[in-house]
């Protein structure tokens, strides 16, 4: 005996639109259901010679091909949009053929124009509406010709058939009703589905965002810079400072304190930098590297001076910073050494594919 305890293969669940597409192919299914119940309604009534037993079957087997035509474009990854036009326009032209086979019997005729037509204003919009109503005239006229353009009048026509007709009509906007239902539902899935792709975005990049300058992160995001291997020449003027004594100061220190102050003297640095427009290019301990000119320059000379002007308030920043570590009980008199230099570097993305700096 087969194991109770094997588990069966699961079905891959089906996305918002695929799910919106079957549907669609299973209402088309229900409007030539309908027209076939329609059809097969006269014949038992005597109304029709019994050769439109073939109109039946042409019914019942049209919607099947659209599907099958349609399924198997889809399974080659080719585009379905053009198809599901042309199988809308010839939707039509069918449903005007069938209007001449059943004489243009008027309640009959009225509820299949409604059905298709319905259809097609709410697919596809006006345009494609105006093309349906030319292409259930074309069907209508050359079956009427072909059969001599017999016409049913409202008096002939058997009440038993109006109303078939009618509770096909109701049958098939209840089913309309539902799957414009389901659109909806599926619809906002859909969105909520891309909502939550947006934020999970939005919180990556915001993560991303703290290990990359601004003006680096900045560059990627807005499509300004790619993320590939290449380099130039640009004229930068380059800052590099550290703290004087770092090295014997961390052996001393607890590390939580070493860490707190630490931190704190490099988020005042890099507040400094990024409002004179420095690149902070990296940390290396206590040493931090920043370069002016690239990705966005003033000039070497504006550069050079924002540069400057960063490290004069560094140094005093750090004058404030060692009377509140003072206060916080660090009595090492902490200095830090600036070196600035200006000139051509090559500038880009250095590395591999899978790691670039």
């Amino acid at each position: 005996m087969t194991s109770m305890t094997k588990k069966k293969a699961r079905r891959p669940q089906l996305g918002p639109m695929e799910r919106a597409r079957r549907q669609a192919n299973y209402i088309r299914l229900l409007a030539f259901l309908v027209a076939a119940m329609i059809l097969m309604a006269g014949l038992k009534l005597n109304l029709f010679p019994e050769l439109y037993m073939l109109g039946v079957a042409g019914l019942l087997i049209y919607p099947m091909s659209a599907q099958g035509l349609l399924f198997l474009f889809d399974k080659q990854d080719r585009p379905t949009k053009t198809v599901h036009q042309l199988l809308m326009q010839a939707d039509a032209m069918v449903i005007g053929l069938v209007c001449a086979l059943l004489h243009f019997a008027l309640v009959p005729a009225m509820v299949l124009l409604i059905i298709v037509h319905a259809n097609s204003v709410s697919s596809g919009g006006l345009k494609p509406w105006l093309l349906n109503v030319l292409m259930t005239g074309v069907g209508a006229l050359l079956m009427g010709w072909m059969l001599g353009f017999q016409v049913l009048s409202p008096e002939q026509t058997p009440v038993l058939l109006s109303v078939i007709s009618m509770l096909g009509l109701g049958i098939y906007v209840g089913a309309s009703s539902a799957f414009a239902h389901l659109q909806a539902r599926y619809l906002k899935q859909a969105q909520e589905l891309v909502g939550r792709q947006q934020k999970q975005a939005v919180d990556m990049s915001r993560k991303l965002a703290k290990y990359l300058p601004p003006q680096v992160w900045g560059s990627i995001f807005s499509g300004k810079r790619d993320a590939k291997l290449e380099t130039r020449r640009k004229r930068l003027t380059v800052f590099f400072s550290d703290i004087k004594g770092f090295s014997a100061i961390s052996e001393e220190l607890p590390l939580t304190t070493l860490t707190k102050m630490l931190n704190t003297y490099l988020s005042e640095m890099t507040r400094i930098a990024l409002r004179h427009g420095g690149t902070i290019d990296k940390f290396i301990g206590d040493a931090v590297m920043i370069f002016f000119g690239d990705p966005k320059s003033e000039g070497a000379q504006e550069d050079a001076y924002r540069c400057v002007l960063m490290a004069i308030e560094m140094q005093e920043q750090m004058k404030l910073l060692r009377q509140r570590w003072q206060r916080e009980g660090i009595d090492h008199k902490l200095e830090i050494r600036i070196g600035i230099n200006t000139g051509y570097a090559t500038v880009g993305n250095f590395g591999t594919d899978s790691r670039m700096d």
